[in-house]
């Protein structure tokens, strides 16, 4: 018998690495934004006004990002071989559920 656990699987030193030094810098950057003077490299970054509305309709892409692939293929019945045009297709389309999701949903909690 064959049991895989994936928990105990010790990953490449590298791979841990980076993740711990993208670790700090996302620290580092949310440090900077909580405080009233955000650094002048980030202003401009986190004020412009599509992050923001990305921001505001980002738990809804969480939500709805997993259903596009079974509601295209089940759903439609669309199968879109080309990765590229998958990605851009799927990702418009739970950015126009997650807009609706907000207007008609989440924003009146």
């Amino acid at each position: 018998l064959y049991y895989k656990m994936h928990f105990l699987v010790i990953e490449d030193q590298k791979v841990i690495l980076n993740r711990f030094l993208f670790s700090l810098i996302s620290v580092w950057i949310i440090g900077l934004c909580v405080h009233d003077n955000i650094h002048f490299l980030l202003r401009p970054i986190l004020y412009n006004p599509m992050i923001m509305y990305l921001g505001k309709v980002s738990y809804g892409i969480y939500v709805y990002h997993n259903f596009m692939h079974p509601l295209f293929r089940d759903g439609f019945g669309i199968v879109i071989s080309n990765q590229y045009l998958r990605f851009v297709i799927y990702f418009l389309a739970t950015l126009l559920i997650s807009h609706l999701s907000w207007i008609y949903f989440e924003k009146y909690f």
